[in-house]
Formats: structure tokens, C-alpha cells, sequence
């Protein structure tokens, strides 16, 4: 987009102050919202202005004099499918936040040109001098039906679908059945299942409940036994060393129970690791050929993409790191520097794209025969003497 210099000019507008760096960092934002809007245009993607962006424009002319920030909406069905499209669609530097990244987009995704800070002048060029994060928030709307009974049926469905969505049994190995319904409540729900979290707490909910509730009955067999024994007491009945006796021996016998409700617990909980591990031992193992002679050292990264589970780490990464050079990979924490390195050592696989240490693709080859090229240096070195 192009605007004129007098709009990047600082102004008191409606008796507020606008810096110019304001202004650059609303022409960013629309130069974000073109790149979004060329998407729903192609997928025929119906977006509208909302929130602060309605107001602004219909009052102002424009943003709100105080307000930072560009929000658009969408229907559900329009929402999905660009959730869909957009990552391949929009171009290489965006980034997606929404409810797979973290819970504070749990009602939104938001649409970034980059996760960190970036001088490139093609970069700052395009975003009009800013070299930072920025982006718009994209918000999406759900069907309401006129028709009061339809209305609650729907209602009725999403409560459903949403109480499954937390009360799910991850206890057992997931199936793929199992795992498509779960994406698919995600996906209506609008919120990440941590299949994990659920599992510890549920188990430990349920082990607290019983041991706990096992330990309290037992106990109210010494007091009822105490109880018993001052009454027989007061009615001479028996003496105070019988009653002391009994205690003794109600004591240890309660004992072993008290050391068993305990096992029993640890047990439960074992199971949720047991199944951690299990799949752990059954994920594949690398291999590859135990032969590597490589024509020199260059790394090359080409169209390379990695996640963790659903968090997408690195995009279409490509560079080459030459042998004999010092290649310093720059960014913020959790933008993908330490990723870079470990997939390069092949501690990890990438899902597509390739790597290549003189011209051999190391997807190749023999992970232990790979490191013994490498070199690491980790950030915490302890130093023996």
C-alpha cells in the first residue's frame, strides 16, 4: 500500500496525541489486513471490520486515535476455512497465534508478520520502517438462530461437545478414530486438549478420592474403638490397660492397610507413565546408512518445516552455513536458534524439506555416524578439571 508522507506526520487528533510511529505502525497493520484480505478473496472468504476497527472507521474515518490494534471478524464456516488455507497461502514470514500456541488467543487468532525483530530492508520497507512484531486480531462468530427451539438445540450440541471435550479418558493408548474426534472438538471448541494434564489430574483426583476416603473410615475405627472403650470404662466393665491393649493392636493392624492404600495410589499414577513411556519405546527409531563421506562441511537448510505437536516452529527455514565461516543465527528466545541446531545433528526429524552436510541428505544417514562430524557447545558448560 502507499500513503502519503503528511500521513506519517504526528498530529493531535480529537484531542489526542498521534506519533508518527503510531501512524507507521497502522500503515504495518494494513499492509497485514491487504496480505489477509488477497487470501479470503481467492478462497472466497467473507471478512468484515469489528470491535474498535468498526468503531474507528464509522466515527474517525479511520483507527480510533488511541487505539493500536486492527480486529476483523468472521463466520465460523469462513473462520475454518481460513485457518486452513492461511498458513500455506499467506506469505512465509506470517505466523499464526491462536489456541494451539497458547490460552490468551483462546477466542482469536492473530496474524503476525514475525515472531521477533527483523532489519531486513526488504522487511522494513514492505512494513514501513517497523521492525517489529506486528499484527491483527481475527475473531469469529457463531449462528444464532431466530427459532428459539433451534436455538437451544444448538446450544445443547455445543455444551456437549464441550463438556466431552474436558472429560474425555486419556487413560488408554488413543486411537486415530479417537484422535480425529478430539482434533474435531478442538476445532469446534476453539481450545487445545492437553491430553497429558488431563491424565494426571484425573488420576490423581481419583486415587486422592479413594485413599483419602479409606484412610478416614480407618481412622473412625480407632475413635470408635476409644469411644467404646471410655464407656465400658466408666461402667467398670473393663479396666484402662484392656483399652490400652486394644489401641495397640488396632493401631497395628490398620498399619499395613495404611501402607497398602499408599502402593495402591502409587500405582495409578504409575500407570500414566508406564504409558508415557510406552510411547516412547514405540516411537520410531532413527536409522540410516553408516557410511558418510560428505564433499566438505556446508550445512544447507532448503524449504525446511518443523513442529512441536501443533506448534510450528520453523517454515520454509532455508540458508546455508559454510564451512570456514562463522554462521550466528540471531532471534528472541523460542524463535527456533537451539531447533536449527539440533535438526542439523539430526536429533530430531524434520516433517519436509531437506538438510544436507556436503551435499548428503542426513535423513540418510546413521544419526551416530552424523554426530560424530559435530561439535556441540551447549549454553550450560561445565568445565572439569
Amino acid at each position: 500500500m502507499e500513503f502519503k508522507p503528511s500521513f506519517f506526520e504526528e498530529e493531535i487528533r480529537d484531542g489526542y496525541y498521534i506519533s508518527g510511529v503510531m501512524k507507521r505502525y497502522w500503515a504495518a497493520q494494513m499492509e497485514i489486513l491487504m496480505d489477509v484480505a488477497k487470501v479470503c478473496e481467492k478462497y472466497n472468504i467473507k471478512w468484515f471490520a469489528d470491535y474498535g476497527s468498526l468503531l474507528g472507521a464509522a466515527r474517525h474515518g479511520g483507527f480510533i486515535p488511541w487505539d493500536d490494534d486492527l480486529d476483523i471478524s468472521m463466520l465460523r464456516d469462513d473462520y475454518m476455512k481460513f485457518l486452513e488455507v492461511a498458513p500455506k497461502e499467506l506469505p512465509s514470514n506470517y505466523r499464526l497465534h491462536n489456541f494451539k500456541i497458547s490460552e490468551y488467543y483462546e477466542n482469536t487468532t492473530r496474524v503476525v508478520n514475525t515472531d521477533g525483530i527483523v532489519f531486513h530492508p526488504d522487511f522494513t520497507s514492505k512494513y514501513h520502517e517497523i521492525p517489529y512484531s506486528v499484527g491483527i486480531d481475527i475473531f469469529f462468530m457463531d449462528y444464532i438462530s431466530r427459532d428459539k427451539e433451534a436455538e437451544k438445540k444448538r446450544e445443547q450440541v455445543y455444551s456437549q461437545v464441550a463438556s466431552a471435550a474436558v472429560s474425555c479418558d486419556f487413560t488408554l493408548p488413543l486411537s486415530k478414530d479417537v484422535e480425529d474426534i478430539l482434533s474435531l472438538i478442538e476445532k469446534i471448541c476453539n481450545k487445545k486438549i492437553d491430553r497429558q494434564e488431563y491424565v494426571m489430574k484425573h488420576g490423581e483426583f481419583a486415587t486422592g478420592i479413594f485413599v483419602n476416603a479409606a484412610s478416614v473410615i480407618m481412622r473412625l475405627g480407632v475413635a470408635t474403638t476409644i469411644l467404646t472403650g471410655a464407656e465400658l470404662i466408666l461402667h467398670s466393665r473393663i479396666d484402662f490397660m484392656v483399652l490400652f491393649m486394644f489401641l495397640l493392636v488396632i493401631t497395628r493392624v490398620y498399619a499395613p492397610f495404611d501402607q497398602s492404600l499408599a502402593l495402591i495410589a502409587e500405582m495409578f499414577l504409575s500407570q500414566v507413565s508406564a504409558n508415557r513411556l510406552m510411547e516412547i519405546y514405540e516411537t520410531p527409531a532413527a536409522t540410516g546408512s553408516e557410511v558418510f563421506s560428505p564433499n566438505g562441511n556446508d550445512i544447507v537448510f532448503k524449504n525446511v518445516n518443523f513442529a512441536y505437536d501443533d506448534k510450528n516452529v520453523l517454515k520454509n527455514v532455508s540458508f546455508t552455513a559454510k564451512e570456514g565461516e562463522i554462521t550466528a543465527l540471531v532471534g528472541p528466545s523460542g524463535s527456533g536458534k537451539s531447533t536449527v541446531a539440533r535438526l542439523a545433528a539430526r536429533l530430531w526429524d524434520i516433517e519436509s524439506g531437506t538438510i544436507t552436510v556436503g551435499g548428503i541428505n542426513i535423513s540418510k544417514i546413521d544419526p551416530e555416524v552424523l554426530l560424530e562430524k559435530f561439535s556441540m557447545v551447549f549454553q550450560d558448560v561445565v568445565l572439569f578439571d
